[in-house]
């Protein structure tokens, strides 16, 4: 059976009344999520929160087969789109929400990560850190393009501007690949208020610092780090480490 160590945080930005943001972890089954609603706007919390636990009620029902099937990936996001875009449907105040997603789905030390928006997943192994996610936002597809340097996105006014997200207008794509795991290897799942706060480098040396011991302990020196200053955003943390244990799933499916 697989085994994962795994801890969660969300703190608000400064002076807000409330979080956009989301998140859901289950050991168990090998799930693990977060969610950023879009900044600013009254149906962020609802958004993010429908996001999220449209996926992870969508992925629960899966057989273990079909959790590493990149189809029913597809079809859980295609399901979380579509709840998000009903609950602004339902009330006309919340219209025009959206939200970020990104999901890592495993099977032992295998498995697929789903991502849309500007949250981000890092893999930590021997020492390295990876980013594992590309940032779809409109600056990320300038600088692609080498239109914008990445200096001048840093303080760019429109860097937040998602080119991806659940609940717009057209239905999302999300980026799917696969994700594979050492025991001992660290997954961190964001949403971009982190990255507001804290650099790659720090980033590196916090989990360099404290890779040796718990999830808990992980994610509360992250985001100490990370409250040295006002928090910027809301900000959200999910750390999971793999212990070790045998995959029950020997392929994902193309």
């Amino acid at each position: 059976m697989s085994r994962y160590d795994c801890y969660a945080l969300s703190e608000k930005g400064a002076g807000r009344k409330s979080s956009g943001d989301s998140m859901a972890t289950d050991a168990r089954m090998g799930i693990f999520a977060v969610a950023d609603g879009v900044s600013g706007h009254a149906g962020g919390p609802q958004a993010s929160r429908a996001a999220v636990d449209s996926f992870m009620g969508t992925v629960r029902g899966l057989s273990r087969e079909s959790r590493a099937d990149a189809a029913e990936l597809e079809r859980a996001v295609g399901a979380a789109d579509r709840d998000v875009r009903a609950v602004g449907a339902a009330d006309p105040s919340l219209a025009g929400l959206g939200t970020t997603l990104s999901a890592v789905v495993l099977s032992g030390g295998i498995g697929t990560l789903v991502h849309a928006g500007d949250s981000r997943v890092y893999q930590f192994s021997a020492g390295a850190l990876r980013q594992l996610t590309r940032d779809h936002t409109l600056l990320a597809e300038l600088i692609a393009h080498n239109l914008l340097t990445a200096e001048q996105a840093k303080t760019h006014p429109l860097r937040h501007m998602l080119a991806r997200s659940l609940g717009g207008r057209d239905a999302v794509e999300a980026d799917i690949a696969d994700v594979s795991v050492q025991p001992g290897d660290w997954l961190i799942l964001a949403t971009d208020g982190l990255a507001e706060m804290l650099s790659e480098e720090r980033l590196r040396e916090l989990l360099r610092g404290n890779s040796a011991g718990s999830a808990q302990k992980l994610c509360e020196a992250i985001m100490e780090a990370a409250q040295a200053r006002p928090l910027k955003d809301d900000t959200t943390i999910v750390a999971v480490r793999f212990l070790g244990g045998r995959s029950s799933v020997r392929m994902r499916k193309p």
